[in-house]
């Protein structure tokens, strides 16, 4: 009994002292819950996202989330065929009053003026005009053109609307608003928009879009609500005919800040109930009570890790918790299994068992020790989370437990629980089938990159977006392309290289972009030089004298055009983002200059989310140009990258540690083969069942694997030790409960609304499932010593 004497000793100390570690685990986990409790909750998808190379993809996704698209709220507005547009302008009007004073700020151009907004461009001819727009003005120049013109403008002042143009038409009798006003159209990527009546109207004039900031952040779920639950009970009260839609980040926000409130209660409850059960079908002592505070233990531990080790803590993360209620509770088990086949000699049991115990730990936190090697902030966090979890609930289980778990029971509850007896003849072709045909149906299964998978979105959000998009299109989803300057004159400068470099390059391309209308200082100055070139050696006189003499003939008088000579000759001042409230168009400035709260000026240029402006962008021509291309498309590309270097790493890292600590464990090849064989199996369980049904690999199914591995070892580990047990300690029973119990934990997943909790769920069910079968129906086919 040499190699008890430890074991007794800390089971004498315990029965001596027994309250001593009981109290000082409840300090610890009171510590913890503290520290958790004065942490912030994140309950957005934001850091469950890669960082990517040197931060790249994570400024990419705060580029975009406070982009003036993204970061806007959209209001359409539709009106039935019998009702009027009069109608329509009164619910949006309506709907504005409404809302101004619920921390929305409306941006869209309610104040434009399309008089001013030309007149505006007419005055700024000298600072707008460029090399090509100065050689279309050479033709309409010459007498010919001059007499088309002007008959034209005559046509135009005998219209009813003529007394409303007059001023437009003395200030531009050559017609060259034709061109200036082409650098309005389709600016703000709106398709087929027209602005009338202080409103944009849809193509077919029976939608208003509204445009609106909010005061609150992406990530304030709370503001989210509430901005939602607003926009609701004014949508109810519009009037007969009137529909209303919404749709922007705030309300992403609001749907998986809800969904995931409402996981956590049905998760929470579900899983308590499991645990109730599993107590009355495996245990039905008092005694037993006490392996049901291991994962209470275990959870306040991650808890408090995960706070520790960061500034805010994912509700995704938080969500993991009932999973690691299945894990942890599996150590606990072990022990009071063991002490319970033993109860005459319980130091001795659990020293039996203590290293098998000890070797599963180490197991599972090498498995989640491979998270760390991911780009993504939520699965590093979620390391912390489980390897802190599963660490104290060890120790609860070898130090903690033994002093409340151990006591004779009746005869008739030592009694190990009976399983199915298949001859190895059977078993391991049918393990052979189901492991190749779960690496057949593997092969095609591919990934899926895209982030709103892994969000939720309800049916009530996918069909308002699906009727936005129909009548405006896909502006929300365009790629935006970032121009960054210490100043607002570096950051014109810069998107005028990139208005420049497109218009050369991918003239096909359609781009919005402000700097045709607000070109930088250093465009401006040569826009005015070259002006000046132009009219030098004459061509202001003569074009002057043409047009006086044409005028005349038309019965226009001689001070008709005193505002266009005089224009010839003066020189405004340069045009700034401000300028633009001269001509009521100052919501540009908010739409393609917005602030995103840093220490640089942006100016933000729309374009289509293909291939070829992917390509385009190339990182060289990204640094030459010095700016940055963010868009869904190319999010994807990254994100799968991402995607399958975490495959890689989590499954080599996390299978490599846990071979090489079985192999220590035993020093014997054909034992820590067959301690692994649980993990092989559930790994390829799990790609053969998404295989199978089309399900692509998200990144929470990748996440989900080293857990696989892990608990797979786990359960091959304490088999395995069974062929060299010097003591009867019930195994078989201890994983039957240890398994059922973990998928009891991951199987509340399933019953996740939100994608990513959901997706964990499955994964683990899967190869947990098939692992724990392997465990039980293969492994003591193949061992020595069955019990």
């Amino acid at each position: 009994m040499r190699h008890g004497n430890g074991p007794q000793r800390a089971m004498g100390f315990s029965g001596k002292r027994r309250w001593a570690p009981v109290l000082l685990t409840l300090a610890i986990m009171a510590a913890c819950l503290t520290l958790f409790a004065v942490t912030p909750v994140r309950t957005d998808i934001r850091a469950m996202l890669p960082v990517g190379e040197q931060g790249m993809l994570a400024r990419d996704f705060d580029r975009l989330t406070h982009s003036s698209l993204a970061n806007n709220v959209f209001i359409s507005l539709h009106a039935a065929p019998e009702v009027s547009r009069a109608k329509l302008i009164q619910s949006a009007e309506q709907m504005i009053d409404a809302l101004a004073g619920h921390g929305l700020a409306f941006v869209c151009p309610s104040s434009v003026n399309p008089l001013r907004a030309m007149t505006f461009l007419l005055d700024n001819s000298v600072n707008l005009m460029t090399a090509a727009d100065l050689d279309a003005v050479k033709p309409q120049l010459k007498p010919e053109a001059v007499r088309t013109a002007l008959s034209r403008d005559v046509r135009l002042l005998a219209k009813p609307q003529g007394i409303a143009l007059k001023s437009l038409v003395r200030r531009d009798p050559l017609g060259w608003r034709s061109r200036l006003g082409a650098r309005l159209k389709h600016l703000a990527g709106f398709t087929e928009a027209h602005v009338e009546n202080g409103h944009i109207f849809s193509k077919d004039r029976r939608s208003i879009l509204l445009t609106a900031k909010p005061e609150t952040r992406l990530t304030d779920a709370d503001g989210a609500a509430r901005l939602v639950a607003e926009f609701q009970s004014v949508k109810r009260a519009l009037p007969s005919g009137i529909t209303a839609d919404m749709v922007g980040g705030q309300v992403h926000t609001n749907a998986n800040a809800s969904v995931i409130k409402q996981d956590l209660v049905v998760i929470s409850v579900a899983a308590a109930a499991f645990l109730v059960l599993l107590f009355f079908l495996f245990f039905r002592s008092r005694r037993a009570l006490s392996v049901f505070a291991a994962p209470l233990v275990a959870m306040a531990a991650g808890l408090g890790g995960a706070a520790l080790f960061g500034q805010t803590v994912s509700a995704i993360v938080i969500g993991f918790g009932s999973v690691l209620v299945g894990i942890s509770i599996d150590f606990a088990m072990h022990v009071y299994f063991a002490m319970r086949r033993q109860p005459e000699r319980p130091a001795l049991a659990v020293h039996a068992v203590a290293r098998p115990v000890i070797y599963c730990a180490l197991t599972s936190c090498a498995a989640f020790g491979a998270l760390f090697l991911s780009d993504i902030p939520g699965i590093r966090q979620l390391a912390v989370f489980a390897i802190a979890g599963l660490v104290a609930s060890v120790l609860f289980s070898l130090l903690v437990l033994p002093a409340f778990g151990a006591g004779a029971l009746p005869e008739r509850r030592k009694r190990s629980i009976p399983l199915p007896s298949l001859p190895v003849v059977v078993t391991l072709p049918l393990w052979g089938a189901l492991l190749l045909g779960c690496l057949w149906c593997a092969l095609p299964t591919s990934l899926d990159p895209d982030l709103r998978s892994v969000g939720y979105r309800p049916a009530s959000v996918r069909d308002a977006e699906a009727r936005f998009t129909a009548v405006w299109g896909d502006m929300r989803s365009r790629g935006v392309v970032f121009a960054e300057g210490r100043s607002v004159e570096t950051a014109l400068s810069a998107n005028d290289k990139v208005y420049d470099a497109l218009r050369a390059d991918l003239p096909d391309v359609a781009a919005s972009s402000l700097a045709p209308l607000v070109p930088s200082r250093g465009t401006q100055k040569g826009n005015r030089a070259r002006w000046d070139a132009f009219w030098a050696r004459g061509r202001r006189e003569h074009t002057i004298e043409v047009l006086l003499a044409e005028a005349g003939d038309l019965g226009f008088s001689s001070v008709a055009f005193t505002p266009f000579l005089q224009g010839l000759n003066r020189m405004p001042e340069p045009i700034t983002p401000h300028s633009l409230d001269q001509g009521s168009l100052g919501f540009l400035r908010d739409i393609f200059m917005p602030d995103l709260g840093l220490d640089k000026a942006t100016v933000l240029t729309f374009l289509p989310d293909s291939e070829q402006v992917r390509a385009y962008f190339s990182p060289e021509r990204e640094q030459k140009l010095g700016v940055r291309l963010v868009s869904n498309g190319r999010f994807k590309a990254m994100l799968e990258s991402a995607m399958k270097t975490d495959i890689r790493s989590f499954i080599s890292f996390s299978g490599l540690c846990v071979v090489l600590l079985i192999f220590l464990l035993y020093r014997n090849v054909r034992r820590s083969l067959l301690a692994v064989l649980p993990a092989v199996t559930g790994v390829a369980a799990v790609f053969g069942g998404l295989g199978l049904t089309g399900t692509p690999l998200n990144l929470f199914h990748i996440t989900a694997l080293p857990l696989v591995i892990g608990l797979g070892a786990d359960y091959g580990i304490v088999q395995v030790n069974r062929e060299h047990e010097s003591l009867d300690l019930d195994t078989t029973t201890a994983v039957l409960a240890s398994g059922v119990t973990t998928l009891a934990g991951f199987g509340v997943l399933i019953l996740a609304s939100h994608p990513s909790l959901h997706a964990m769920g499955i994964t683990v069910v899967l190869g947990v499932g098939v692992a724990l079968a392997t465990a039980l129906l293969l492994l003591p086919n193949l061992l020595r010593r069955a019990e």
